[in-house]
């Protein structure tokens, strides 16, 4: 008996050691993960990001979950729910900073991590149970999603809540209408950060056909688990109905109606290919292939009665036949999409990760002597940290520094004057929120390479107004907006029409031509050619420089370790040139500033504007 205490108090001291890990970890992560706000590091991803965020704002404070482009309100592409569900604390905390939006990313990144662990000591993994949220943190995409305001981070931390849940739904011998009604709403919650959630509410109203005690209790049940999901859908419907003028069509159909409009273009089996060979030629994709694949197999031999059986790894089952149910939605989905991309396979592949664990761990107790196991695990884990670490993500951003266009959009709103017109790259919709919208300064972009520039609007369904395009790459279709069915929200680039540049001079409007790393010099000096060709002159407005923000010492060598190909390195500062175009022989007066060390106000120039 001695004896028995001895272990009991042994597995209760593991126990608590491996949360002062998972205490360790947080700390860790919320200190490593977390970027400043000035950063900008929450509106990395175009247009998603900014459209999540300055949304928002714009709901709040005007009523309309939508952005402007050159003074013209435009719907935004995605629903208001996720923001409205995840984003709302952040935007109460930061006062309405889109910049900060990312605190409510990061909370549920750290939520995500306890989940993680929890999934690992109820499966059974016991000292190994810190492990899985460990290796999170060397995972570069979930480090970079942790970051961004996008809806994987906080898909994949609900994914799990109604994974834990599920594994108590299906234990339970009587199902509560609260315990019914909060499935139901959870359910929702996941359906509504997205789509490939709404699915998952045929596992909890299979469990109740399966345990009915009558079909009549069974029944009112089920419309539990439903009904919040059923909401959800109808007031999608309405908002669809209300924006965009008819229940099936969406800010996608609106903003993207190619492909969207045309459904054998948005999904065919030659899509299909294209995600294959995007999973199996990237390492991230492997990853996932081998999570999913190693539990379903482990999953398999249990169900077929060996290590144990259904009855010794219960929860194991409830929770892998769950999320094996998200898999085959997000192929059924993604499988064939247009839009191919190894994010949207995280969530599965982070939730997958504890139970993966447990099945090798299992697999080597039963294959090797009890002196071999640790080792061989041990083994294990760092072949999977070696993995993760190699897992590029797709997206790379400036981890040091800020986004160019951020900064190029705050300079602009500090020095240029109102009313002017600026030929400018980046974003529209962060350049119009931080620089131009307040001074009425009027976006001309200089070429279709961005979001809301390449893209026309579809205010109602085309596919049978034209036939089918050639690719997806044919976002605009010039006979449907040259009759007016659909509309640019910038009607010409300077690229396409640099004689506009004369009408908006003869409108008495001041014209500005930024120098960007968006295009080359090589490109700068072409155009400039053609704008002097036309008679007119290019004259040094100014030039602002504004400082990056040095990382501490060890977040720059998480993000290195991490991100070593990186796009762009370290820099000590952004450069914003602008020139003002004039007709030829006109004088122009000196601008607000010169080159550094030809002005007085030299501090203004080295970016005191932010």
């Amino acid at each position: 008996m001695a004896n028995v205490g001895y272990i009991q108090n042994w597995r209760a001291g593991r126990l608590k050691f491996s949360h002062l890990i998972l205490v360790a970890c947080l700390f860790s992560a919320a200190f490593l993960l977390y970027l400043p706000s000035e950063l900008g590091a929450a509106l990395t991803i175009p247009p998603d990001s900014s459209e999540y965020s300055i949304c928002l704002v714009n709901l709040f404070e005007h009523g309309k979950f939508g952005f402007t482009l050159n003074g013209e309100w435009y719907p935004s592409r995605y629903s208001p729910w996720f923001s409205l569900t995840c984003l709302t604390p952040a935007y109460l905390l930061s006062g309405g900073n889109p910049l900060c939006f990312h605190w409510a990313i990061l909370a549920f990144s750290l939520v995500l991590l306890v989940l993680i662990f929890e999934f690992g000591r109820r499966v059974g993994l016991g000292w190994a149970a810190p492990v899985p949220p460990l290796l999170l943190m060397f995972l570069p995409d979930f480090v970079f999603y942790s970051r961004v305001v996008m809806t994987e981070i906080p898909y994949t931390a609900l994914l799990a809540v109604n994974t834990l849940l599920f594994a108590r739904f299906a234990a339970a011998r009587n199902h509560s209408r609260r315990l019914c009604l909060v499935a139901g709403a959870l359910v929702a919650w996941l359906g509504m950060v997205r789509v490939t959630g709404i699915p998952m509410i045929l596992a909890f109203v299979a469990v109740l056909v399966v345990k009915r005690e009558s079909w009549r209790s069974a029944i009112k049940r089920i419309l539990l688990v439903v009904l919040p999901s059923s909401a959800y859908i109808l007031g999608n419907l309405s908002y669809n109905r209300v924006v965009f003028g008819n229940f099936f069509r969406s800010g996608y159909n609106y903003w993207v109606s190619v492909p969207c409009d045309f459904p054998k273009i948005t999904f065919n089996m030659d899509n299909a290919g294209t995600v294959a060979y995007m999973l199996t030629h990237e390492t991230i994709g492997l990853f996932m292939i081998a999570t999913v694949f190693l539990t379903l197999a482990f999953w398999l031999s249990v169900i077929l009665g060996r290590f144990g059986g259904v009855r010794g790894n219960g929860w194991f089952v409830a929770a892998t036949s769950y999320l094996f149910l998200q898999t085959l939605a997000l192929a059924l989905l993604y499988g064939g999409y247009y839009w191919a991309d190894t994010r949207f396979f995280l969530p599965i592949t982070i939730c997958f990760l504890p139970l993966a664990i447990f099945a090798v761990m299992t697999i080597l107790s039963a294959c090797c002597g009890f002196h071999l196991r640790i080792p061989l695990t041990v083994a294990v884990i760092v072949l999977c940290l070696v993995v993760v670490v190699r897992a590029r993500t797709r997206y790379l951003y400036m981890a040091e520094g800020r986004p160019i266009w951020l900064a190029e959009a705050q300079i602009a709103s500090a020095v240029l004057p109102p009313g002017s017109v600026v030929l400018q790259q980046g974003d529209p919709n962060v350049l119009d929120h931080f620089g131009f919208r307040d001074r009425g300064i009027r976006l001309f972009p200089i070429r279709r390479d961005f979001d809301y520039v390449k893209h026309m609007t579809a205010p109602r369904r085309i596919n049978h107004l034209v036939d089918a395009p050639e690719s997806v790459e044919q976002t605009i279709l010039p006979a449907l907006v040259s009759s007016g069915v659909c509309g640019l929200p910038f009607p010409f680039v300077a690229e396409e029409r640099p004689e506009v540049i004369r009408d908006f001079l003869s409108r008495g409007c001041r014209v500005f031509l930024l120098q960007s790393h968006f295009y080359g010099k090589k490109y700068f000096e072409e155009f400039k050619s053609r704008v002097e060709g036309m008679g007119l002159v290019l004259k040094l407005f100014g030039v602002w420089n504004v400082p990056c923000i040095a990382p501490s010492p060890v977040r720059h060598l998480y993000d290195r370790l991490l991100f070593p190909d990186c796009s762009m390195d370290l820099r000590p500062e952004i450069t914003a040139v602008y020139y003002e175009i004039v007709p030829g022989g006109a004088s122009l007066g000196e601008g607000p500033a010169k080159r550094r060390g030809e002005t007085d106000d030299d501090d203004f120039c080295r970016g005191s504007v932010l």
